[in-house]
Protein backbone atom coordinates (compact mmCIF):
# COMPACT_ATOMS: atom_id res chain seq x y z
CA UNK A 1 0.00 0.00 0.00
CA UNK A 2 1.21 3.78 -1.04
CA UNK A 3 2.88 5.20 2.35
CA UNK A 4 1.47 8.13 3.89
CA UNK A 5 3.99 10.52 2.25
CA UNK A 6 2.78 8.90 -1.28
CA UNK A 7 -0.81 9.04 -0.36
CA UNK A 8 -0.53 13.15 0.55
CA UNK A 9 1.07 13.33 -3.33
CA UNK A 10 -2.08 11.46 -4.68
CA UNK A 11 -4.00 13.82 -2.43
CA UNK A 12 -2.52 17.03 -3.38
CA UNK A 13 -2.52 16.01 -7.35
CA UNK A 14 -6.04 15.21 -7.32
CA UNK A 15 -6.84 18.20 -5.52
CA UNK A 16 -4.57 20.42 -7.88
CA UNK A 17 -6.50 18.89 -10.82
CA UNK A 18 -9.89 19.59 -9.42
CA UNK A 19 -9.50 23.52 -8.39
CA UNK A 20 -6.74 24.55 -10.43
CA UNK A 21 -9.03 25.44 -13.71
CA UNK A 22 -11.68 27.62 -11.52
CA UNK A 23 -8.88 29.07 -9.98
CA UNK A 24 -7.28 29.85 -13.10
CA UNK A 25 -10.40 31.75 -14.37
CA UNK A 26 -12.06 33.26 -11.32
CA UNK A 27 -8.89 34.65 -9.81
CA UNK A 28 -6.51 35.07 -12.68
CA UNK A 29 -8.27 36.00 -15.07
CA UNK A 30 -11.36 37.79 -13.50
CA UNK A 31 -8.09 40.21 -11.69
CA UNK A 32 -7.36 40.83 -15.23
CA UNK A 33 -11.10 42.02 -16.59
CA UNK A 34 -10.79 45.94 -14.38
CA UNK A 35 -7.71 46.24 -16.55
CA UNK A 36 -8.69 45.46 -19.68
CA UNK A 37 -11.59 47.69 -18.93
CA UNK A 38 -9.66 50.52 -18.01
CA UNK A 39 -7.50 50.62 -20.89
CA UNK A 40 -10.48 50.49 -23.18
CA UNK A 41 -12.09 52.96 -22.13
CA UNK A 42 -9.13 55.81 -21.84
CA UNK A 43 -7.25 54.98 -24.92
CA UNK A 44 -10.97 53.95 -27.09
CA UNK A 45 -13.48 55.20 -25.64
CA UNK A 46 -12.79 58.33 -24.01
CA UNK A 47 -11.84 59.38 -27.05
CA UNK A 48 -14.84 59.42 -29.44
CA UNK A 49 -16.53 63.02 -30.10
CA UNK A 50 -20.32 62.85 -28.08
CA UNK A 51 -22.87 65.02 -28.56
CA UNK A 52 -25.93 65.46 -26.27
CA UNK A 53 -24.56 61.87 -24.39
CA UNK A 54 -24.78 60.44 -28.00
CA UNK A 55 -21.70 58.92 -29.48
CA UNK A 56 -21.47 60.12 -33.17
CA UNK A 57 -21.62 58.59 -36.56
CA UNK A 58 -18.52 59.97 -37.76
CA UNK A 59 -15.39 59.34 -39.81
CA UNK A 60 -13.56 60.37 -36.73
CA UNK A 61 -15.18 57.96 -33.93
CA UNK A 62 -14.57 54.93 -36.62
CA UNK A 63 -11.01 55.87 -36.98
CA UNK A 64 -10.95 55.65 -33.65
CA UNK A 65 -11.81 52.26 -33.36
CA UNK A 66 -8.72 51.27 -34.52
CA UNK A 67 -7.26 52.73 -31.36
CA UNK A 68 -8.54 49.47 -29.56
CA UNK A 69 -5.33 47.69 -31.30
CA UNK A 70 -3.32 49.36 -29.15
CA UNK A 71 -5.23 49.38 -26.02
CA UNK A 72 -4.69 45.77 -26.70
CA UNK A 73 -1.30 45.41 -27.47
CA UNK A 74 -0.95 47.97 -24.07
CA UNK A 75 -2.83 45.21 -21.84
CA UNK A 76 -0.93 42.22 -23.08
CA UNK A 77 2.27 43.91 -22.88
CA UNK A 78 1.50 43.81 -18.90
CA UNK A 79 -1.37 41.59 -17.98
CA UNK A 80 -0.85 39.36 -20.94
CA UNK A 81 2.27 38.14 -19.73
CA UNK A 82 1.42 38.00 -16.08
CA UNK A 83 -1.53 35.69 -17.15
CA UNK A 84 0.48 33.36 -19.58
CA UNK A 85 3.22 33.25 -16.30
CA UNK A 86 0.47 32.62 -14.23
CA UNK A 87 -0.49 29.56 -16.95
CA UNK A 88 3.10 28.28 -16.91
CA UNK A 89 3.25 28.39 -13.23
CA UNK A 90 0.19 26.17 -12.96
CA UNK A 91 1.65 23.47 -15.51
CA UNK A 92 5.05 23.71 -13.70
CA UNK A 93 3.01 22.55 -10.22
CA UNK A 94 1.21 19.75 -12.17
CA UNK A 95 4.36 18.64 -13.71
CA UNK A 96 6.07 18.68 -10.38
CA UNK A 97 3.80 16.93 -8.66
CA UNK A 98 3.41 14.04 -11.04
CA UNK A 99 7.58 13.49 -10.80
CA UNK A 100 7.12 13.11 -7.00
CA UNK A 101 5.33 10.44 -7.22
CA UNK A 102 6.76 8.30 -9.73
CA UNK A 103 9.96 9.10 -7.91
CA UNK A 104 8.38 7.66 -5.19
CA UNK A 105 7.54 4.70 -6.45
CA UNK A 106 10.48 3.92 -8.54
CA UNK A 107 13.09 4.50 -6.31
CA UNK A 108 15.38 1.59 -7.52
CA UNK A 109 15.41 2.83 -11.08
CA UNK A 110 18.83 4.36 -11.71
CA UNK A 111 17.92 5.93 -14.65
CA UNK A 112 14.71 8.30 -13.44
CA UNK A 113 16.37 11.49 -13.26
CA UNK A 114 17.32 11.29 -16.80
CA UNK A 115 14.19 10.12 -18.02
CA UNK A 116 12.08 12.44 -16.07
CA UNK A 117 14.10 15.42 -17.50
CA UNK A 118 13.43 13.86 -21.08
CA UNK A 119 9.66 13.84 -20.46
CA UNK A 120 9.48 17.44 -19.16
CA UNK A 121 11.50 18.65 -21.93
CA UNK A 122 8.39 16.68 -24.43
CA UNK A 123 6.03 18.40 -21.98
CA UNK A 124 7.96 22.05 -22.61
CA UNK A 125 7.79 21.78 -26.33
CA UNK A 126 3.87 20.64 -26.32
CA UNK A 127 3.56 23.86 -23.94
CA UNK A 128 5.52 25.75 -26.57
CA UNK A 129 8.35 26.63 -23.92
CA UNK A 130 12.01 26.35 -24.63
CA UNK A 131 14.70 25.38 -22.90
CA UNK A 132 15.79 28.62 -20.89
CA UNK A 133 12.09 29.60 -20.49
CA UNK A 134 11.20 31.68 -23.64
CA UNK A 135 8.28 31.37 -25.71
CA UNK A 136 8.36 29.47 -28.64
CA UNK A 137 7.17 31.49 -30.96
CA UNK A 138 3.92 30.33 -32.61
CA UNK A 139 4.03 27.64 -30.03
CA UNK A 140 1.25 26.96 -27.71
CA UNK A 141 1.94 29.90 -25.12
CA UNK A 142 3.21 32.29 -27.68
CA UNK A 143 -0.04 31.37 -29.62
CA UNK A 144 -2.23 32.73 -26.95
CA UNK A 145 -0.40 35.83 -26.35
CA UNK A 146 -0.91 36.43 -29.99
CA UNK A 147 -4.46 35.62 -30.29
CA UNK A 148 -6.37 38.59 -31.11
CA UNK A 149 -9.75 36.91 -30.92
CA UNK A 150 -11.21 38.83 -27.93
CA UNK A 151 -9.34 42.37 -29.16
CA UNK A 152 -11.49 41.84 -32.58
CA UNK A 153 -15.01 40.92 -30.69
CA UNK A 154 -14.17 44.24 -28.47
CA UNK A 155 -13.64 45.75 -31.89
CA UNK A 156 -16.91 44.73 -33.36
CA UNK A 157 -18.93 45.95 -30.40
CA UNK A 158 -17.81 49.17 -30.55
CA UNK A 159 -17.99 49.31 -34.05
CA UNK A 160 -21.76 48.61 -33.56
CA UNK A 161 -21.93 51.14 -30.24
CA UNK A 162 -20.72 53.66 -33.33
CA UNK A 163 -22.82 52.84 -36.06
CA UNK A 164 -25.98 53.10 -34.14
CA UNK A 165 -25.41 56.01 -32.35
CA UNK A 166 -25.46 54.48 -29.20
CA UNK A 167 -25.28 56.72 -25.90
CA UNK A 168 -22.36 56.70 -24.15
CA UNK A 169 -23.32 56.10 -20.77
CA UNK A 170 -24.96 53.02 -22.05
CA UNK A 171 -21.88 51.85 -23.93
CA UNK A 172 -19.32 52.01 -21.15
CA UNK A 173 -21.69 50.31 -18.58
CA UNK A 174 -22.49 47.43 -21.79
CA UNK A 175 -18.40 47.56 -22.62
CA UNK A 176 -18.01 46.70 -19.03
CA UNK A 177 -20.56 44.11 -19.09
CA UNK A 178 -19.61 42.60 -22.16
CA UNK A 179 -15.33 42.62 -20.81
CA UNK A 180 -16.37 41.67 -17.06
CA UNK A 181 -19.75 39.43 -17.18
CA UNK A 182 -22.35 39.73 -14.59
CA UNK A 183 -23.71 37.34 -12.34
CA UNK A 184 -25.85 34.88 -15.11
CA UNK A 185 -22.78 34.96 -17.95
CA UNK A 186 -18.93 35.28 -18.32
CA UNK A 187 -16.95 38.87 -19.73
CA UNK A 188 -15.28 37.85 -22.82
CA UNK A 189 -12.00 37.30 -21.33
CA UNK A 190 -12.65 34.57 -19.38
CA UNK A 191 -15.23 32.96 -22.19
CA UNK A 192 -11.75 33.14 -24.14
CA UNK A 193 -9.46 31.40 -20.83
CA UNK A 194 -12.25 29.00 -20.22
CA UNK A 195 -12.12 27.51 -23.49
CA UNK A 196 -8.03 27.03 -22.68
CA UNK A 197 -7.90 26.36 -19.12
CA UNK A 198 -10.50 23.26 -18.49
CA UNK A 199 -9.19 20.88 -21.00
CA UNK A 200 -5.68 21.19 -21.29
CA UNK A 201 -4.78 21.13 -17.19
CA UNK A 202 -5.76 17.52 -17.09
CA UNK A 203 -4.66 16.47 -20.71
CA UNK A 204 -0.85 17.66 -20.28
CA UNK A 205 -1.22 15.98 -16.67
CA UNK A 206 -2.71 12.79 -18.85
CA UNK A 207 0.16 13.34 -21.60
CA UNK A 208 3.28 13.26 -18.49
CA UNK A 209 1.42 10.22 -16.60
CA UNK A 210 1.38 8.34 -20.45
CA UNK A 211 4.76 9.61 -20.87
CA UNK A 212 6.19 7.63 -17.76
CA UNK A 213 4.23 4.90 -18.43
CA UNK A 214 5.74 4.47 -21.43
CA UNK A 215 9.30 5.22 -20.13
CA UNK A 216 9.03 3.07 -17.49
CA UNK A 217 6.71 0.27 -19.10
CA UNK A 218 4.45 0.35 -16.58
CA UNK A 219 1.22 -1.44 -17.49
CA UNK A 220 -1.14 -1.03 -14.37
CA UNK A 221 -2.84 2.39 -13.84
CA UNK A 222 -5.60 3.59 -11.35
CA UNK A 223 -8.47 6.00 -13.09
CA UNK A 224 -7.80 8.39 -10.68
CA UNK A 225 -10.20 11.44 -9.38
CA UNK A 226 -13.13 12.56 -7.77
CA UNK A 227 -17.11 12.33 -8.09
CA UNK A 228 -19.35 15.10 -8.05
CA UNK A 229 -23.05 16.03 -9.33
CA UNK A 230 -22.28 16.43 -13.12
CA UNK A 231 -19.82 13.26 -13.69
CA UNK A 232 -20.68 11.31 -16.60
CA UNK A 233 -21.73 7.64 -16.37
CA UNK A 234 -18.48 6.06 -17.87
CA UNK A 235 -16.31 8.21 -15.56
CA UNK A 236 -18.83 6.96 -12.24
CA UNK A 237 -18.31 3.37 -13.63
CA UNK A 238 -14.11 4.04 -13.86
CA UNK A 239 -13.16 6.16 -11.08
CA UNK A 240 -11.41 4.45 -8.61
CA UNK A 241 -10.39 1.06 -10.68
CA UNK A 242 -7.61 0.02 -11.88
CA UNK A 243 -7.00 -1.26 -15.85
CA UNK A 244 -3.99 -2.01 -18.24
CA UNK A 245 -3.07 -0.19 -21.63
CA UNK A 246 -4.89 -2.96 -23.34
CA UNK A 247 -7.85 -2.20 -21.61
CA UNK A 248 -7.89 1.39 -21.95
CA UNK A 249 -7.61 0.61 -25.88
CA UNK A 250 -11.45 -0.45 -26.08
CA UNK A 251 -13.26 2.57 -24.33
CA UNK A 252 -13.29 3.94 -27.39
CA UNK A 253 -16.28 1.40 -28.08
CA UNK A 254 -18.05 1.88 -24.66
CA UNK A 255 -21.98 3.05 -25.58
CA UNK A 256 -21.52 5.46 -21.98
CA UNK A 257 -18.55 7.25 -23.65
CA UNK A 258 -20.60 9.95 -25.25
CA UNK A 259 -18.49 12.94 -24.78
CA UNK A 260 -15.38 11.50 -26.96
CA UNK A 261 -13.66 14.31 -29.61
CA UNK A 262 -12.62 13.35 -32.65
CA UNK A 263 -9.12 11.37 -32.56
CA UNK A 264 -10.12 10.05 -29.20
CA UNK A 265 -6.78 9.01 -27.09
CA UNK A 266 -8.21 7.04 -24.04
CA UNK A 267 -4.93 7.66 -21.39
CA UNK A 268 -5.15 11.03 -22.84
CA UNK A 269 -8.88 12.50 -22.83
CA UNK A 270 -10.30 9.49 -20.30
CA UNK A 271 -14.10 10.46 -20.32
CA UNK A 272 -13.90 12.93 -23.18
CA UNK A 273 -14.44 16.45 -22.96
CA UNK A 274 -14.76 18.49 -19.59
CA UNK A 275 -13.13 15.19 -17.82
CA UNK A 276 -11.37 16.03 -14.89
CA UNK A 277 -10.15 12.48 -14.21
CA UNK A 278 -6.89 11.71 -14.69
CA UNK A 279 -4.95 8.53 -14.83
CA UNK A 280 -2.31 7.45 -12.30
CA UNK A 281 0.43 4.31 -13.08
CA UNK A 282 1.10 1.75 -10.86
CA UNK A 283 4.27 -0.51 -10.50
CA UNK A 284 2.98 -3.85 -11.04
CA UNK A 285 3.79 -4.49 -7.30
CA UNK A 286 1.34 -1.53 -5.98
CA UNK A 287 -1.09 -2.76 -8.44
CA UNK A 288 -1.44 -6.52 -7.27
CA UNK A 289 -0.90 -5.27 -3.55
CA UNK A 290 -4.38 -3.28 -4.28
CA UNK A 291 -5.87 -5.88 -6.04
CA UNK A 292 -4.63 -9.98 -5.44
CA UNK A 293 -6.13 -11.50 -8.55
CA UNK A 294 -4.67 -9.67 -10.45
CA UNK A 295 -1.99 -11.91 -12.91
CA UNK A 296 1.64 -10.35 -13.99
CA UNK A 297 0.81 -9.59 -17.91
CA UNK A 298 4.52 -9.70 -19.69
Amino acid sequence: MPNKGLKKIIRQKIAFIDAIPDTFINQTIRGAESPLFDVIVSQFLDKLEVKDGVILSSQNNYRIVGAIDKAWATFQLKNGIEIINAHISNFGTIVGNNIKYYQDILTKNKTFITKAKNITSVINRRLGINADGSLIKSGYMGGILEDVSVRNQIKEFSIRAVANGNGFDDTKANLAEFIKGNDEKLGVLRKYYRNIAYDTYKQIDSMQNKLFGEEFELTYFVYDGNIIKTTRKFCRTHVGLIFTNKQAEEWKDDPDLTAAPLNYEPLVDLGGYGCRHIIRYLTQEMAEDLDPTLKAIK
